[in-house]
Parts: structure tokens; C-alpha cells; sequence
């Protein structure tokens, strides 16, 4: 299993969210001057986060990896800028690609 501090932080909230689908929550609510009886469902609709912690939550690789879009599966390239300089640290790109495959919600 997945000993990382997201997992942790996250299971909880993912777990009570999960409970709350299947059971919703019973309040009473004022319409009107009468009181109603209402069940209540929460969903997680977004998450904000820095990029390293998005790649734990959405289970993909890290930006910097070979696959760290969260879109596409465009697979990174490692380039020199001048070939000849071998001193010169290699930068990561993502090459230009027209028919580019997207991540379903499964992925």
C-alpha cells in the first residue's frame, strides 16, 4: 500500500465522501415557514494543488516524468540546445505532436 503523507491525508475524505454517496445525509430545512426533510449528497468536484501533489492525487507520473501531463500522453523528450556542448545540462520537452492521444477519466 501507499505509505505517502497524501495517502493519508486524502483516504479519510475520500472514504466519508464515498459513505455519503451511498448514504446521505438527512437534514431538516426551513421553505416557507414549514420544515422539510431533505437528504444531502456531497461531491468532490476540485482539488487545488501544487503540481507534485496533483500527480499523487490523480495517480500519473510527476510534471517532470516521462508521461507528467495530466491531459495528454505525450511522452517527454530529453534535448540538448547545442548538441555539441556536452556540459550543457539536457532540458525536458514536450515535443509538438498534432494528433495527440487525451487521458480518460480512468487514467
Amino acid at each position: 500500500g501507499d505509505e505517502s503523507p497524501t495517502h493519508f491525508m486524502v483516504k479519510p475524505l475520500v472514504e466519508e465522501l464515498l459513505e455519503i454517496e451511498k448514504n446521505p445525509i438527512d437534514i431538516v430545512v426551513e421553505v416557507c415557514d414549514r420544515e422539510e426533510k431533505r437528504s444531502v449528497t456531497v461531491f468532490l468536484f476540485m482539488a487545488i494543488c501544487d503540481s507534485p501533489a496533483r500527480s499523487k492525487l490523480l495517480n500519473i507520473k510527476s510534471f517532470n516524468g516521462h508521461y507528467g501531463c495530466s491531459i495528454c500522453k505525450i511522452k517527454t523528450e530529453w534535448i540538448r540546445y547545442n548538441p555539441n556542448d556536452i556540459s550543457e545540462k539536457k532540458k525536458q520537452i514536450y515535443p509538438m505532436i498534432t494528433d495527440v492521444e487525451l487521458r480518460d477519466s480512468q487514467e
